[in-house]
């Protein structure tokens, strides 16, 4: 019982980071999810799916509070314009990445998980330095055509889903490739994360009915305690982590954000 003691702190952490990055929490919450569930008596077959499914579950409690807090840095023609063109994609890829992840083992997704973050790592880190007019955030910038939106939001919503994130480390990689200011698109990370994380915790509910059967409080691959335990205290910390990242130097933003993502890499490789 002790060990349910420990979601409200994941909640904290995973919300503060959440608004800092745009990252919805869940590579704060998913590695740490999979260390103590086997604790708490849920089999390790299922674990990592019932780990990722309950972060998409808090990334819907901390995207709502970071969109709501965004929204005073950015303005509604910018947030609108994100919306037309990124929802699309993101909202159907959420469910075909739900989908694959029921079909994977524990260990595969793990793995999966692990490369995947460490390899946006690299790429981050072998970015080039912006130069001082681009770090100025009345720099010219506009979104790629649809052609590209489409199917990059599209991976971008399969692979959130299928990891339990909120989008952002995907998102905002490519949204600062076509030359969006880091705070746009850690904006733009958080208005696509919150559609993505409800249709795809509402598809993990669905496709993980018949492989949790036996786990107590679990409604699919969806452990309500730990949702519980994370999502409220994540709600009222994420919003600081707007804040912050809306002082932060971005080359300190971004190096924070690499640093990150190594660590939780590195960890869920060695599952």
């Amino acid at each position: 019982m002790h060990y349910f003691l420990i979601y409200p702190l994941i909640g904290v952490v995973a919300g503060f980071l959440a608004g800092l990055l745009g990252l919805g929490g869940g590579t704060v919450i998913v590695p740490i999810l999979v260390i103590l569930f086997p604790l708490v008596g849920i089999d390790k077959t299922v674990s990592v799916h019932m780990a990722i499914a309950t972060s998409m579950a808090n990334v819907m409690v901390t995207q709502a509070a970071s969109l709501f807090k965004h929204k005073n840095y950015i303005s509604k023609p910018i947030l609108h314009m994100f919306a037309k063109q990124l929802w699309p994609g993101v909202i159907v890829g959420s469910i075909v990445g739900v989908v694959v992840a029921d079909q994977l083992t524990a260990n595969e997704l793990a793995i999966f998980f692990g490369i995947v973050v460490l390899l946006l790592a690299v790429k981050m880190a072998f970015k080039k330095p912006a130069s001082k007019a681009s770090k100025q955030d009345d720099v010219k910038w506009t979104l790629p055509h649809r052609a590209i939106t489409l199917p990059m939001t599209f991976m971008i919503g399969g692979l959130s889903s299928l990891l339990g994130m909120g989008g952002g480390a995907f998102m905002v990689p490519f949204l600062q490739h076509y030359k969006v200011p880091i705070a746009k698109a850690m904006g733009a990370a958080v208005l696509c994360g919150f559609p993505l994380s409800i249709i795809a915790t509402i598809t993990y509910l669905i496709v993980g009915l018949d492989n949790t059967p036996h786990v107590a409080l679990a409604t699919g691959y969806l452990y309500w305690p730990a949702f519980i335990g994370i999502a409220i205290p994540s709600m009222f910390f994420a919003p600081l982590g707007v804040k912050l990242a809306h002082h932060m130097p971005a080359l300190l933003l971004r190096w924070f954000f690499i640093v990150f993502l190594v660590i939780v890499g590195i960890k869920m490789v060695a599952f």
